[in-house]
């Protein structure tokens, strides 16, 4: 028989009912009460907790203690496992008591997953985790590579840094999953290149990163450089008539001139028009 937790309407006892009755008699005052009514009361009074204790935890992260935070986004998830802006608080705090002798990146990712996840694919909050992984990432690479740099002289330094940026990896692999920003894609792809060995799932980030250029790539179909592909046959017009004054010009005998611009101006539309079509 599965069991509700609940609270008499009448004493406040704490009570863990069956839902497959309509009435029980409380057991610390003895008066008969709705099992609905009470397993009701002790949700409603679940909800004011968790309101009161987020509030408490966005003042502790607002105020950098994350450790204080962190114990109020604890109370919410051991009554409300699903709660996603306490998975978030939690990741974005614990992440911020890591030190490189204590990396909680993993942790961080982990959590950040569940603040996803229970977030019913909430579109600007999967963004807001993309950057926020991002920009926890990127702190912990340089901030390694600037150890590793500081201290290159000592055995096992090389091999540190880049086992800090396979975690680094992880984080920026769940960023581009989730938001598949050109600068996610393009600082993964850096780091993958050269700490990849360290990764064990960098042959899957591969192809994920190869996937999200391919998608990202279709600027070049729409632009040739900076220049918009509907400008382009209004500057195929332009190179033919500045070419065609250039015919003029040595047609009137001035020879020289008259080559330089065909030549400036045929052959730059030439390239633009090689360029549009690669």
């Amino acid at each position: 028989m599965e069991l509700k937790a609940g609270k008499c309407p009448n004493c406040g006892g704490e009570l863990h009912l069956p839902e497959n009755k309509n009435s029980v008699t409380c057991m610390y005052c003895d008066t008969v009460i709705s099992v609905r009514e009470a397993i009701d009361k002790k949700s409603h009074s679940l909800s004011g907790s968790i309101e009161t204790w987020l509030v408490l935890a966005r003042t502790a992260k607002n105020g950098g203690d994350n450790l204080e935070a962190i114990k109020y986004f604890n109370k919410i998830l051991e009554v409300d496992s699903t709660n996603s802006e306490a998975w978030y608080g939690k990741a974005v705090c614990i992440y911020s008591t890591s030190t490189l002798l204590s990396i909680k990146i993993n942790e961080a990712v982990s959590y950040m997953r569940n603040a996803v996840k229970y977030s019913n694919n909430d579109i600007a909050l999967r963004k807001k985790a993309a950057f926020e992984l991002y920009s926890m990432a990127m702190t912990l690479y340089n901030t390694s590579w600037n150890h590793a740099f500081q201290y290159m002289s000592v055995d096992g330094t090389g091999a540190e840094h880049g086992q800090r940026s396979s975690y680094c990896l992880e984080a920026l692999k769940f960023a581009i999953e989730l938001d598949d920003k050109k600068e996610y894609v393009d600082e993964a792809s850096k780091i993958l290149k050269a700490y990849g060995r360290f990764y064990s799932n960098s042959a899957e980030l591969k192809i994920l990163l190869e996937s999200k250029k391919n998608k990202l790539s279709p600027d070049s179909d729409t632009h040739v450089g900076a220049l918009p592909r509907e400008y382009l046959p209004f500057l195929y017009i332009l190179f033919i008539l500045f070419s065609l004054g250039g015919l003029w010009e040595v047609y009137k005998g001035e020879v020289v001139m008259g080559f330089i611009t065909i030549l400036f101006f045929g052959g730059g539309g030439l390239l633009v028009y090689n360029k549009s079509n690669k």
